[in-house]
């Protein structure tokens, strides 16, 4: 197996992508036979089943354990836990609500006091949902967030150092972490912001 995973790495030469996508999953718990040519894969636990025909069977070939992928064009795929439970998160259902209203606001502007301004920057909830989401270190981005860490405690060790002991002192740490954890979230939202 572990020869056969080798085989599937891309080459390092091949462009890199990152996955920032939402869709409607669920982990198969059973795959029921065929009725008339359909079949039902049902999730673990409770929850509604989805049928599937044999096409579906036969290009994705689904397993126990793995999950029924929906994407938001109607695309149906499969994916095994491992992969998936690394590249998604579960969408806490209040947070869902809240986008779903969100997502059916009407596009204003900011009230301050009885003028309105408009907003310079489309905030669409697409933008909102990527900036407040919890976006997982990847490989790449690891040196990067350590790299910035190091230069963090130097930073704070030099201010320890050379500065008297007071308020300013430790505000001056805690700006220094701010920017670290500022600097983390731009490499995490890519640019985003």
């Amino acid at each position: 197996m572990e020869q056969q995973t080798q085989q599937r790495k891309a080459p390092p030469d091949l462009p890199r992508y990152r996955c920032h996508k939402e869709v409607c999953a669920f982990k198969i718990g059973s795959v029921i036979t065929p009725l008339e040519g359909k079949y039902l894969l049902a999730p673990e636990g409770s929850g509604p089943a989805v049928e599937v025909g044999t096409g579906y069977l036969q290009k994705h070939k689904p397993e126990i354990g793995g999950y029924y992928v929906r994407y938001a064009d109607g695309y149906e795929s499969f994916s095994p836990a491992k992969a998936f439970e690394e590249g998604y998160s579960p969408i806490p259902e209040e947070i869902d609500d809240a986008w779903n209203r969100l997502a059916r606001a009407e596009p204003a502007g900011i009230d301050v006091g009885e003028a309105q301004v408009q907003r310079s920057v489309p905030y669409s909830p697409e933008w909102i949902r990527e900036l407040v989401s919890h976006h997982a270190p990847t490989q790449p981005h690891e040196a990067a967030y350590t790299s910035i860490r190091a230069a963090t405690a130097v930073m704070i060790q030099a201010i320890i150092r050379k500065c008297p002991a007071c308020a300013d002192r430790t505000a001056a740490i805690r700006k220094v972490r701010e920017a670290m954890m500022t600097a983390n979230a731009l490499i995490a939202l890519n640019g985003l912001v």
